[in-house]
């Protein structure tokens, strides 16, 4: 229905320079076509979206290949040089910074043409090559190219998050020893700035903090901001928490015990030391397994709790509520809300009975399904529907007919 335009054949006679202009036009005609909106089907909606994508996608290829082009022309081999981006910064009015990273990016894409060759098809958008170029970058030509591969293949269906993930995953398990130190010598850079936003207010940037610390101290501020009892959105709450805290004045703040919790996921070998797979942090992803093993030292705190690979509970309960045991064993079959996209941690979340309890539905762990408050009104309230295949996957239906499967083990 629709398509990208193929590539013009070998041997086919350019344009000269005074029929550029006209190709300009030529080309912008093409990108902006448009239709009768009102005259598509829902479906035909769907599809014309996807398809623009894909035709942006597809120019941003051929963008990417024209940079590389022009630093070639000012001197640059495999790599570009200091001055290379100058050229390219003039050319698109783009600053020193931005110019060099599209630079470096286009450079990666050369490197690997499988994630190229995705962009240029469409199959990937701008934004999941950078990731799938940075997150590989510090991996020899041979060994990049053939994760990349393995990526690629589920990328298309994964959001950024999701996708961060899965090569992180991967390069974890490739080279466990190699991530553990990367990721120590990290966080010795680890950061903190505040900044200003152009509305005269500001944010806190910290960079490269420690995982299990960072969701540490944001699940202390999750727990006392739960204990305030105003009229402040929780997103206020979490805020204010956090200037109190950092500039002294908590005196007002109950903890009552409230501690930031961390679960890492792990399996039972590599806790002990005989494997060195990923562990897992729901809602941030796989991480390095030595943070996992930190919960068998010695330490009062609390603030780490491992959770090993168990057996499913699949004792049913009359109550609507399920039991402790029935939620850690859903929070290790679903570890995040089950909503295409959603990294919600499950423990976050809540428990949305499949069969609904009310037409007699029962509380048992095969129906029940996380999903974070937002999603699980969605589905009671935005007209989505899913249904649970035999392997596990979770399908949803949209409001318009589409259908989206969800992996709950997936990245």
């Amino acid at each position: 229905m629709f398509g990208i335009c193929e590539e013009a054949p070998i041997g086919t006679e350019l344009p000269g320079p005074e029929s550029w202009a006209d190709l300009h036009a030529a080309l912008l005609s093409f990108a902006t076509f448009s239709v009768d909106r009102r005259e598509l089907s829902d479906a035909e909606a769907v599809l014309l979206l996807q398809a623009r994508q894909r035709l942006v996608n597809h120019l941003m290829a051929e963008r990417s290949a024209d940079i590389v082009e022009v630093c070639r022309r000012t001197g640059a081999m495999d790599e570009p040089g200091e001055f290379d981006a100058l050229e390219v910064a003039c050319a698109l009015t783009l600053t020193r910074r931005k110019s060099e990273a599209e630079v470096d990016l286009a450079f990666g894409l050369e490197r690997l043409p499988n994630v190229f060759g995705a962009l240029y098809a469409g199959e990937i958008d701008w934004l999941r090559a950078r990731i799938i170029v940075e997150g590989l970058e510090h991996l020899d030509d041979a060994t990049a190219a053939e994760l990349a591969a393995v990526v690629l293949e589920d990328a298309p269906s994964l959001t950024t998050g999701k996708l961060a993930a899965l090569i992180r995953r991967l390069c974890l398990a490739h080279d466990p020893d190699g991530a553990a130190d990367r990721y120590r010598r990290s966080v010795e850079d680890r950061s903190v700035a505040a900044i200003a936003n152009h509305d005269g207010t500001g944010f806190l940037h910290a960079d490269r903090l420690p995982a299990d610390r960072l969701h540490a101290a944001m699940g202390h501020i999750d727990a006392l901001a739960r204990r305030l009892g105003d009229d402040r959105t929780m997103e206020q709450k979490r805020v204010d928490v956090m200037l109190d805290l950092l500039s002294g004045r908590c005196h007002h703040l109950r903890s009552d015990g409230a501690t930031g919790r961390v679960d890492v996921t792990v399996d039972l070998e590599t806790l002990i030391g005989l494997a060195d797979r990923p562990a897992e942090i729901p809602g941030w992803g796989p991480t390095i397994a030595e943070i996992a093993r930190k919960a068998l030292e010695a330490d009062d705190s609390g603030r780490l709790r491992v959770k090993v690979h168990d057996a499913d509970a699949s004792v049913e309960v009359t109550a609507r509520t399920p039991s402790a045991a029935q939620r850690r064993a859903v929070h290790h079959r679903r570890p995040r809300c089950c909503f295409p996209g959603c990294r919600m941690p499950a423990r976050r979340s809540d428990l949305d009975h499949r069969v609904p309890h009310a037409v007699g539905g029962p509380t048992r762990v095969d129906n029940l399904v996380p999903l974070c408050r937002f999603h699980h009104r969605g589905r009671h309230g935005g007209r989505w529907s899913y249904v649970i295949d035999p392997d596990g996957t979770i399908v949803w239906t949209s409001p318009l007919g589409r259908t989206y499967p969800v992996d709950p083990r997936g990245p």
